[in-house]
């Protein structure tokens, strides 16, 4: 898992938490999941699921980390049933 946060670590309004695996085949590390607040809004890119759009996501990065952490493993099973 990694966590970006803006610079201003008291007022957290921009982030990208994401879930990462290794995919055995190309010996690469692939995003899987990840929450964000690219293009000016917070949503769940289910990255596992390529053709699923954006869903939103009304929560702060702690609940993003918990989010991620709490299900990674589901994640990441369906990233690999999906390839």
């Amino acid at each position: 898992m990694t966590v970006r946060t803006s610079s201003n670590f008291n007022h957290v309004s921009d982030f990208a938490v994401t879930i990462h695996n290794n995919d055995d085949e190309t010996e690469s590390e692939v995003q899987v999941a990840r929450i964000d607040t690219a293009h000016g809004v917070t949503h769940f890119d289910k990255l596992f699921r390529p053709d699923e759009p954006k869903a939103s996501f009304d929560g702060t990065i702690c609940d993003a980390i918990d989010r991620l952490t709490d299900n990674w493993r589901r994640y990441a099973e369906s990233y690999e049933n999906n390839r």
